[in-house]
């Protein structure tokens, strides 16, 4: 594997295992999750629902498909696109003065201080950036400039 190649998948695959961890454990606790969720104040209860039920094993998913580079570019852009969603939403909680956890990684719903969504803000900005790392490392390998 070229180094370029390498270092691409070694970003998606670094992306992929946080998306793996955090659809795990947000998977276990559907319930928690989707109350999390509903703090967000974006979307009804019943969406939450759904939302709960579903985006864990999506992340899940694409994490692993980002590890095994298995249907990779569609992983990527799920991957960015999830992402970008969750800095909206984050920012979206933190100008509006909400005081609550950013569910990233399942466990209990108590309250944060700005530093907490900060560091969330922060963490999904560093994974956006690996994996926009990554597919333009993937789109450079595709077009052969190698």
């Amino acid at each position: 594997m070229k180094a370029r190649n390498w270092t691409g998948w070694l970003a998606g695959a670094l992306v992929g295992a946080v998306f793996c961890y955090a659809g795990a454990l947000k998977a276990l606790e559907p319930g928690s999750f989707a109350d999390t969720i509903f703090r967000f104040r974006l979307v009804p209860w019943p969406v939450c629902v759904a939302i709960a039920l579903w985006l864990p094993w999506i992340e899940v998913f694409t994490g692993l498909a980002l590890i095994a580079k298995k249907y990779y570019r569609g992983a990527l852009a799920i991957g960015i696109g999830m992402t970008v969603l969750f800095l909206f939403a984050l920012i979206s909680a933190m100008m509006r003065g909400l005081n609550i956890d950013c569910g990233c990684f399942g466990g209990e719903n108590e309250p944060t201080n700005s530093s907490g969504i900060w560091k969330s803000i922060l963490l999904d900005v560093v994974l956006l950036a690996l994996l926009a790392f990554a597919a333009r490392q993937d789109g450079r390998s595709i077009k052969g400039h190698e």
